[in-house]
């Protein structure tokens, strides 16, 4: 899955490690001046236990919900977030 890879080149495919599908959005750089953390790992270990649950690295809110009870699912979701502010602070 997407590891987080701290890399002060500017060249992005440089910057990267891992499974893009499971690359958190500010390793692929979609959320400028944000560089990867510990988050980004949180974020692709989210994205794997998505897939591990529903066979699909981005299932549905409601996918996630059939699955787990409240409280897990809303852990899950809170795991891959977009906005790496928004996601657990650590493991």
């Amino acid at each position: 899955f997407g590891l987080a890879v701290r890399n002060t080149n500017t060249d992005l495919a440089s910057n990267l490690a891992g499974t893009l599908e499971y690359a958190s959005p500010e390793q692929l750089g979609r959320i400028p001046n944000q560089q990867p953390s510990e988050r980004s790992d949180i974020y692709g270990l989210g994205k794997t236990l998505c897939f591990a649950l529903t066979g699909s690295p981005r299932p549905s809110r409601r996918a996630i919900a059939e699955k787990l009870d409240d409280s897990l699912a809303t852990l899950l979701l809170r795991c891959i977030e977009e906005h790496p502010e928004d996601r657990p602070k650590d493991m």
